[in-house]
């Protein structure tokens, strides 16, 4: 046996005299009995530990801070437990992960060296004694993270032996910081949000961390830092996001490249950072005061970015920029004529999409690209809207290059008519308050002018990159209520033959529960017609639609099949483009392989 997991809510208290010397993954999951764990010593091979939602679980038995084997160590929400065994020789332990149990739980000191321990994560715990002993036996950390553990005792500790720590995440909340912070030369990423640091609490260091990326001050209440960002030459990220006190700009290095202040009330500028940084390809100012939009679309379009680099723009009181003007529609839809060559003389779609300011998410909405046949698409959408400011409201900006698209089935360079879908879980059409999209010319200023820059400036680790989540050139089916009883010479002769050769069949089954939440679905139909539209235009030899029988022989007959064999990952999705009480268009997913 090499994995044995308990997930069951009722077992034993105790686990008494297990022999398993075969066994390398032990799992106790939701064991609301278990106040004790088995001796370690009968599972000698043991490589991985789990001990989640263990709620009584009030000891670990000694034995496992002598177990030789161990390379994961996870306690997670295992309230009543109070002591985690000294650690005398873990040698092979690589990840120990300590979270959400009670802020009594002491972590004491490592007496062994733990060479091979590269992440450490511990949340909400004392570490009096652990903080002595991390820089001199975990002198392999790659991976640190303390958040909102706390020392009772003002201790001198010692760090400088980290010199391989490249993330470290520290979250004190309003308690004071009674040790230095391990703020190491090698860090890559740092992160001391929700510190609540007031002016000159933090640490000057900061600004001579050449190696670091990744700087993370949110849920800060300095007004400004008093010391100087510009010595951090690989720097591309900075949050500063719900300081609400800050009101200047740091002076930053020109590698930022996203740049993220949501919720900062009184920042009201950031010229600095729109002229001198050309690698800027994300910029969130959600609920802050910064305006000037299009000088910043501008600014990031004239950038260093090279062509397939992709670009996010999100404000809140952001003037449209010009190129939507008298491009802008009301609701949910635009559409976007092409000129001849557009893939040629262009290098990607800009889109804008302003919103009602009591709208807020994290994520962005999806966007829906879609051929159009028609060359008159006048009438299709809404009313044209425009005004210079939107005033409060929420806008966003994305600029997608054309280099990300040319992979897809989607892209044909013979397009002449496309339209922008925008659809979001959390937003209604209404909430839309202007859409539109414009093309980026290639090289003229306005666009994309230089891929020469070294490919370190762009990582994919700071690339607002987006997903596809759906491309095929499937037909949309719409379905559609009729009136009429009798629908004979309605449409085209009927056609039928064995096989059709080497001709394409498609076969859908799409379930009433799929339908049901949709203002179409009504139970009085009494016929339906459906239509499929190609994109490319391909006609069809023969289309037909029928009723399948619940639970006659052909329809589903199991359903004992454990539910996690099944899940959303691996079901076919269907996508709804329009939905009214007379008709209902859906696109069915087609999974590409490359």
């Amino acid at each position: 046996m090499n994995v044995f997991s308990v997930m069951k809510r009722k077992a034993p208290t105790e686990f008494v005299n297990i022999r398993l010397p075969q066994l390398k993954v032990l799992r106790l999951h939701n064991l609301e009995r278990l106040v004790s764990t088995p001796d370690f010593n009968g599972l000698p091979n043991l490589q991985k530990l789990e001990l989640i939602q263990c709620y009584e679980l009030k000891e670990i038995h000694p034995s496992l801070g002598n177990h030789r084997s161990l390379k994961s160590v996870h306690v997670l929400f295992c309230y009543k437990l109070r002591m985690f065994p000294t650690i005398v020789r873990m040698e092979q332990l690589e990840s120990l992960r300590i979270s959400h149990c009670d802020e009594s739980l002491v972590f004491p000191e490592i007496q062994s060296n733990m060479k091979c321990l590269v992440k450490l994560d511990l949340h909400h715990i004392q570490i009096d004694a652990l903080l002595s002993s991390i820089g001199e036996r975990c002198t392999n950390l790659i991976y640190l993270r303390l958040f909102y553990c706390f020392s009772l005792n003002s201790t001198q500790v010692e760090f400088d032996g980290l010199k391989c720590l490249k993330e470290f995440i520290w979250s004190k909340g309003h308690r004071k910081t009674p040790f230095p912070l391990p703020l190491t030369r090698s860090l890559r990423k740092l992160d001391l949000s929700k510190c609540y640091f007031e002016d000159g609490e933090i640490p000057s260091d900061i600004g001579e961390l050449s190696n670091l990326q990744d700087l993370d001050l949110s849920d800060n209440n300095f007004s400004k830092l008093h010391f100087s960002l510009s010595q951090l030459t690989r720097l591309k990220l900075l949050n500063l996001s719900r300081c609400y006190s800050h009101v200047k700009l740091p002076e930053v290095p020109s590698s930022i490249a996203i740049f993220i202040a949501d919720r900062c009330d009184k920042l009201t500028s950031i010229d600095d950072l729109s002229e001198n940084c050309k690698s800027l390809c994300y910029i969130s100012l959600e609920e802050s005061t910064v305006i000037d939009g299009n000088r910043l679309v501008q600014s990031m379009l004239k950038g260093n970015a090279i062509e397939n680099q992709s670009m996010h723009l999100r404000v809140k009181g952001l003037e449209i920029p010009k190129q939507f003007t008298k491009r802008l529609y009301a609701g949910d839809e635009c559409w976007l004529p092409l000129p001849e060559n557009w893939c040629n003389d262009f290098c990607g779609f800009l889109i804008c999409a302003v919103l009602e300011p009591r709208f807020y998410s994290s994520t962005s909405p999806g966007i829906t690209i879609k051929e159009e046949a028609s060359d008159d698409m006048r009438g299709m959408f809404h009313d044209v809207v425009w005004g210079k400011s939107f005033g409060g409201k929420l806008t966003w900006v994305w600029y997608v290059p054309f280099a990300s698209l040319r992979c897809t089935e989607w892209w044909n360079p013979t397009h002449k008519n496309v339209s922008f879908y925008f659809h979001h879980y959390n937003t209604k059409p209404s909430n839309y308050l202007g859409i539109g999209a414009s093309l980026v010319p290639m090289n003229n200023g306005s666009g994309l002018t230089d891929s020469s820059i070294d490919s370190f400036e762009f990582t994919d680790d700071y690339t607002p990159n987006f997903s596809i989540h759906y491309d095929s050139k499937s037909p949309d089916i719409t379905i559609k209520e009729e009136a009429s009883d009798d629908m004979r010479g309605m449409f085209h002769d009927v056609v039928w033959g064995e096989s059709f050769g080497g001709k394409l069949t498609w076969v859908w089954y799409v379930s009433f529960a799929s339908l049901r939440r949709t203002e179409w679905w009504n139970p009085t139909h009494k016929n339906v017609s459906f239509y499929f539209d190609r994109n490319d235009r391909i006609s069809s030899i023969g289309i037909g639609a029928s009723l399948v029988s619940m639970n006659n022989g052909s329809g589903p007959t199991d359903t004992s099949t454990d539910s996690s064999e099944f899940t959303d990952d691996y079901t076919p999705k269907i996508m709804i483009r329009h939905d009214s009480k007379s008709s209902l268009t859906i696109s069915p997913c087609v999974y590409s392989y490359f």
